[in-house]
């Protein structure tokens, strides 16, 4: 689990380097992100979820929905304020950049996001070599996308602090995992929890629309991901 936590930490030190690379093909990088995020809620989430079930009964659906719409309405919230903000700022002839207030709760949600990534990382799939090295590869292209979203709405924030400190949450998550060693039924409910900010965030943002999608790059980042959770 540590390499795991290690390799999603430099991925968000590193970044402005990533998305440099990254830029030309971005259309296709948010294909292949988005194809390995499906696969990862339908064969590692949802599959962690049923478990969940066998402890938690019925109620298990519920805290994945609740959490569903939790996010939902704060990052709807959010984008109005960034809006909002950014109206104003032209009427008033400032420059239309989000508020202080905005990045911090953006980055907060993002920060807990991580986290729990780690955190509620299936034991018997991160204690394996093969998975911790390609397995946290793929998740990290999905978050790189993540990237983009906070340098296009918080980019001066965002390049001078924001990515250091989502460089801890693989790392914060990881200490709290060793630290608690949380019980299976702690972690199911963190799973069920992180199944709903997961399905909220790719369904109504990480999924590229009809027009722009990559169609082979999405399939191959399902594909990427569904290889290597069955191998392993």
């Amino acid at each position: 689990m540590g390499l795991i936590a290690a390799i999603l930490a430099l991925t968000q030190f590193f970044g402005p380097n990533i998305r440099a690379y990254l830029r030309p093909h971005a259309a296709l990088a948010q294909s292949f992100g988005g194809g390995v995020a499906i696969a990862y809620i339908f064969l590692t989430l949802f599959p962690e979820i049923d478990i969940a079930h066998e402890w938690l009964g019925e109620h298990i659906h519920l805290v994945t929905l609740v959490s569903f719409l939790i996010f939902y309405v704060i990052e709807l919230l959010l984008l109005a304020h960034i809006r909002g903000t950014r109206l104003g700022a032209r009427l008033h002839d400032h420059v239309s950049t989000p508020t202080t207030r905005a990045f911090w709760f953006h980055i907060g949600i993002l920060w807990v996001y991580i986290w729990m990534i780690v955190f509620a990382m299936p034991d018997e799939k991160a204690d394996n070599l093969f998975f911790a090295v390609f397995g946290s590869i793929t998740i990290a292209l999905h978050l790189v996308y993540k990237d983009f979203v906070m340098r296009a709405n918080h980019d001066e924030h965002f390049q001078t602090s924001g990515r250091y400190l989502l460089a801890l949450a693989p790392i914060a998550g990881l200490i709290a995992h060793w630290v608690f060693e949380p019980t299976e039924v702690v972690l199911d409910v963190f799973v069920a929890i992180l199944a709903g900010v997961i399905l909220q965030g790719v369904f109504r943002e990480e999924l590229p629309t009809v027009d722009g999608v990559k169609l082979r790059w999405l399939i191959a980042g399902a594909a990427t991901f569904t290889v290597l959770v069955n191998v392993t």
